[in-house]
This record gives C-alpha cells, sequence and structure tokens, in this order.
C-alpha cells in the first residue's frame, strides 16, 4: 500500500506502508505524510495501528482520526503538525496510545478524545501553539 494525497498537495510525499493480516498496518519509521487533502491516517472499526517515528504535516482535516470500538492508534516518537482540523481526534469507542510525541501548531484543539469508551493516553507528549484548546475531551 502506498499513501497518497488527495488530491495531491503541493510537495506531497509518498512513503511505503507494510500492511498485515486482519486490518492491521505498520508505517515504516521515518514515513511522511505531507499535505494530504483529507485526514492523514483514518482508522475505522476495529483497525490496528502501529506507527514509529512518522511526520505528518499539513493535513485538511483531521492528522489521526480514530473512530470505532476496537480501533487502536499506537504511536510513538511521531511529530504531527498543522493539522487544519485536530492534531489527533479519537472517538465512538475508538482508542489511542501515543508516546514522546508532538502536536503542533494545529488550527483546531490540539488532541481531542470525546464519547462512552473512547480513551487516549498520552505519555511524554507535547502539545503546543494550538489555535483553540491542547487537550479536548467530552
Amino acid at each position: 500500500v502506498v499513501v497518497k494525497a488527495y488530491p495531491p498537495g503541493r510537495g506531497a510525499s509518498r512513503k511505503q506502508i507494510k500492511e498485515g493480516p486482519r486490518g492491521k498496518l505498520r508505517m515504516l519509521p521515518g514515513c511522511e505524510l505531507i499535505g494530504c487533502g483529507g485526514n492523514g491516517v483514518l482508522l475505522l472499526d476495529g483497525v490496528k495501528a502501529t506507527v514509529s517515528g512518522c511526520r505528518m504535516l499539513g493535513t485538511i482535516k483531521d492528522g489521526f482520526d480514530v473512530k470505532g470500538e476496537g480501533s487502536l492508534l499506537t504511536a510513538d516518537q511521531c511529530n504531527i503538525s498543522g493539522s487544519l482540523g485536530r492534531n489527533i481526534s479519537v472517538s465512538k469507542k475508538g482508542k489511542a496510545e501515543l508516546t514522546k510525541c508532538v502536536l503542533e501548531k494545529s488550527k483546531g484543539v490540539g488532541a481531542s478524545c470525546g464519547g462512552t469508551g473512547t480513551s487516549m493516553y498520552l505519555s511524554f507528549c507535547e502539545i503546543r501553539e494550538s489555535a483553540k484548546a491542547g487537550v479536548y475531551v467530552t
């Protein structure tokens, strides 16, 4: 699977993703998602993703959007910057675990977690320069 920006933004970068069985994916260390026309990474309905050392810049919607029961994002040492929505959004019983990540310069909320059964765990993360709340929990 190759990540593409739809529609391609200026300077959009393409990096490979290794996809495993049953809707699991692992982004290769050092990957970049730049100028995506929607979400950077959208996880729905039970998909599990592990992301390490990746950079995401300038998504039109949310950087990471994790939705649905059983969906799990595990991110380590990633930099998510300049999302026009939220840098990370977790909802509808999704779960996210971020360690040593930098979430910065979001035009919306830095990190959003909402809804019964939804959880987000942030460990040693930096959230800075969000236009709205750094962390928003409902």
